[in-house]
């Protein structure tokens, strides 16, 4: 099991398997009542409400389970709400009134999931390097965006005004940058491959 979480009542234990399911644990008897199938790559994380299961999964989903219970009082889940996002989902966090919820992910973006009656919008709040930032560098002629490049194998462009990713760049099969130095217009990297890259600074194009 790589995730655990009590119900908030502690009537309920609630554990994601590394086969992509969550299985509901009745505290008082001491037994796994029902399993259900949640994502494909092993569910990382598990938040819980009165009434909803939250699920984050490793490949990069997340679902929520609203809670029904029979006239006989079996318990059961149904899921109401799904979301991609990038990168495997290792946090979830809920506000008390449920209107929303946070989610981070392994490629270091945090991510607002909005949750209406039968929708989930899903909003970047921020996004990082994964890994080390081996460089970091500013243009002479403007200086109202600055370029990183890091050890998870891509070269940012931020916005000074807000710290806001406007491109993206990498390269596979690559290695990993190690510097960079730019102009107005142009990205040069030198890679652990031993090439030097150039991409446009607007659009991460090389």
């Amino acid at each position: 099991f790589w995730s655990l979480e009590f119900s908030p009542d502690c009537e309920y234990l609630y554990a994601g398997s590394s086969s992509g399911d969550f299985s509901v644990i009745m505290l008082k008897r001491k037994g796994v009542i029902s399993s259900f199938q949640a994502c494909r790559v092993g569910v990382r994380t598990i938040s819980t409400s009165e009434n909803r299961v939250y699920v984050g999964g490793g490949d990069g989903t997340v679902t929520v389970w609203s809670r029904r219970e029979d006239y006989y009082g079996k318990i059961s889940f149904l899921k109401t709400h799904d979301a991609r996002l990038e990168g495997s989902v290792t946090s979830i966090d809920v506000r008390s009134d449920e209107p929303e919820i946070l989610v981070g992910t392994a490629t270091g973006f945090v991510y607002r999931v909005y949750l209406s009656q039968d929708t989930s919008k899903v909003e970047l709040v921020c996004e990082n390097h994964c890994d080390e930032v081996a460089d970091v560098a500013l243009s002479h002629e403007n200086s109202d965006r600055f370029v990183t490049c890091s050890r998870d194998c891509t070269i940012r462009v931020w916005e000074a005004s807000d710290y806001s990713v406007s491109v993206k760049a990498g390269v596979r099969g690559a290695g990993t940058p190690s510097s960079i130095c730019v102009s107005t217009d142009h990205i040069l990297s030198g890679w652990s491959d031993g090439k030097i890259r150039c991409h446009a600074a607007y659009d991460g194009k090389s």
